[in-house]
């Protein structure tokens, strides 16, 4: 073994091959609620502009 590297390199590549695809799953996950979130938030930009021209109407 090297001295420069990692004193637990089995175990750490264990782990991130474990939680890899769990991460890569949570960020699109995240990655999604935000659009939808962006989408809402336009939605409602949408309504309330509507709304303000019918009040000036």
């Amino acid at each position: 073994m090297k001295p420069h590297q990692h004193p637990l390199p089995s175990s750490s590549t264990l782990l991130t091959l474990k939680w890899q695809p769990m991460a890569k799953g949570e960020f699109m996950g995240l990655f999604q609620f935000r659009i939808l979130m962006m989408n809402q938030v336009r939605l409602h930009q949408h309504l309330y502009l509507h709304m303000w021209q019918l009040m000036d109407a």
